[in-house]
């Protein structure tokens, strides 16, 4: 189920050109016309009024952008933020603990990327913040370079390192390689009563979790698009847990239309519905064996855990013997206990040999 380093690159430079033909070609398509998409935000949000962020620090003090009241702030602070604020923001340990509070989602609070390079919003290490309220949009992720001549990008929307707790909030219309709209990468992530919605990437279009973990609570993960874990991809080292949350509709060109949990990772499913979803293979979920040999540091698969009246259900893979609800791979763990898989297409599981 993995891809070699050389295929990966040949993705990771295909999403770069597409993203660069994008950002040339199509931005002001996108702000006038693809915004307006079903349960996406209106082009009034081209007339939304400009931001404004007070700090509860310096109640008098206004500031025109995130970035530079986060900069002013001290640890501790709330900052409230009204209108549409462009922009890219780091939160670093200068500014720990932060809550961030819009006055809800739409255009109400909206912190956009603009389509710009960076990610919207990054939390860095050892920072804990508190994101509520806001709509997430328009950012293209960090750059990254992971090994010599290859640079890809991760976090659309948000990048985190640190602990990070997103509540009543709504990312959409992000793209980067590894993260569309969330790249949780070695932080702790909680999403709680959320949208991620309409996010792109090559690995994790919704979100990526590398040697992290991820809780979502009472969220929808819909309509995203990736290479592979359309939803969510657990990458490796990485924890998933879904309470009461849904994940459908999102596409998957390889593995993994809903959830990709690969070698030495661990999704659990509480009370949680995955539908309508689709890959080549694992349209609901792909679940990796063991792929890495021992001495190079590997010897477990991944571990799938259903719990409660979980489902899986009417997702496609569109491979003869694809695994529509869950394809998984010998080494891998399943744990299916009272969890329902059923009417997925072509088959409810599938088990490599």
């Amino acid at each position: 189920m993995g891809i070699s380093k050389e295929l990966r690159g040949v993705v990771d430079e295909a999403v770069r050109r597409r993203v660069s033909m994008t950002v040339r070609t199509g931005a002001m398509a996108l702000a006038v016309g693809a915004l307006g998409l079903s349960g996406g935000i209106s082009t009034a949000a081209l007339a939304a009024p400009a931001c404004a962020v007070t700090r509860s620090g310096a109640p008098h003090a206004l500031y025109g952008t995130l970035a530079l009241a986060v900069s002013a702030a001290s640890g501790g602070e709330t900052l409230m933020v009204r209108g549409t604020c462009e922009g890219q923001t780091t939160i670093t340990a200068n500014t720990t603990p932060l809550t961030i509070r819009g006055t809800g989602t739409g255009i109400g609070s909206t912190l956009t990327g603009g389509y710009q390079d960076g990610s919207v919003l990054t939390v860095e290490k050892g920072v804990t913040a508190v994101v509520s309220g806001v709509t997430i949009m328009a950012g293209t992720g960090t750059m990254l370079t992971p090994e010599p001549e290859r640079t890809i990008t991760i976090g659309g929307g948000v990048l985190n390192e640190g602990t990070l707790t997103i509540n009543n909030s709504y990312i959409t219309k992000n793209f980067a390689v590894d993260g569309g709209g969330i790249e949780d990468r070695g932080g702790i992530l909680t999403l709680s009563n959320s949208t991620v919605r309409e996010n792109n990437g090559g690995f994790g279009g919704a979100i990526s979790v590398e040697v992290g973990s991820a809780t979502v609570n009472s969220s929808y993960i819909t309509a995203n698009k990736a290479f592979q874990g359309a939803g969510i991809d657990a990458g490796t080292g990485a924890t998933v847990t879904l309470n009461s949350s849904r994940v459908n509709t999102n596409k998957a060109f390889t593995y993994g239309g809903g959830l990709l949990v690969v070698e030495g990772s661990t999704a659990v499913l509480n009370d949680s519905i995955v539908t309508g979803n689709i890959a080549t293979y694992g349209g609901g979920l792909a679940v990796e064996g063991v792929h890495t040999p021992p001495e190079e540091g590997s010897t477990v698969g991944s571990t799938l855990t259903l719990n409660g009246p979980s489902m899986v259900t009417e997702n496609k893979a569109s491979a003869i013997e694809g695994g529509g609800g869950i394809y998984f791979e010998n080494g891998a763990k399943l744990n299916l206990g009272p969890g329902i898989v059923a009417r997925n297409t072509p088959e409810n599981l599938f088990e490599v040999p």
